[in-house]
């Protein structure tokens, strides 16, 4: 945690939010708290709500922007656990590379929340939007969902499906050569593949 500690600075926000927003913002105030879920819960990853106060340089008032920051976990036994199955990794891909294009396919449902920022080192991590900040709720895991979350999910998968197919389609479209898209984790290895 004390790596984490130290990069979640405001600077290290300056510079995420102006790069999101491609224009300079100035940091007022960052709070951080370890309340995302139960203890016990994100054995895999360490998880911080992130709350960031800032306001652009052209003027207007203060704004609050909600994050969740995801990182491998410090303890050794944990990340090396985590390395080891390419967890991060793969999740890494989809938010940095996958989702991105999925998004540019004008499609008009949420499929996932926001990604600001991710990198793989010094310590992995990502920067996502805060969905608890729109009313998403976390259900606790060893209940389950009931029939209505149950085909909300379902339903989800299938749009998701839908975009990856359109992006298939798109890509060879554009190209002209047969595209095939996978993301998959072995063990030993986290791939994206367009070929």
């Amino acid at each position: 945690m004390a790596l984490l500690q130290k990069l979640l600075n405001k600077s290290f926000f300056e510079s995420v939010l102006n790069q999101y927003y491609k224009q300079n913002v100035a940091i007022n105030n960052v709070h951080i708290t370890n309340d995302v879920s139960p203890a016990g819960e994100s054995f895999c990853s360490t998880l911080s709500r992130i709350k960031v106060d800032y306001s652009f340089d052209d003027g207007g008032g203060q704004r609050t922007l909600w994050m969740v920051c995801k990182s491998c976990p410090e303890d050794e036994y944990q990340a090396g656990f985590v390395r080891e199955m390419k967890m991060f990794d793969c999740e890494l891909e989809m938010y940095g590379n996958i989702i991105p294009l999925l998004s540019r396919l004008d499609y008009r449902e949420k499929m996932s929340p926001i990604a600001y920022w991710f990198c793989s080192a010094p310590l992995p991590m990502m920067l996502l939007e805060d969905l608890s900040a729109v009313n998403y709720k976390l259900t606790e895991r060893r209940r389950g969902l009931d029939l209505e979350h149950c085909l909300s999910v379902v339903e989800k998968l299938a749009y998701f499906h839908s975009a990856s197919v359109a992006l298939h389609e798109k890509v060879r479209a554009d190209c002209g050569v047969e595209v095939r898209l996978s993301v998959h984790s072995t063990g030993s290895e986290c791939l994206t593949t367009i070929y």
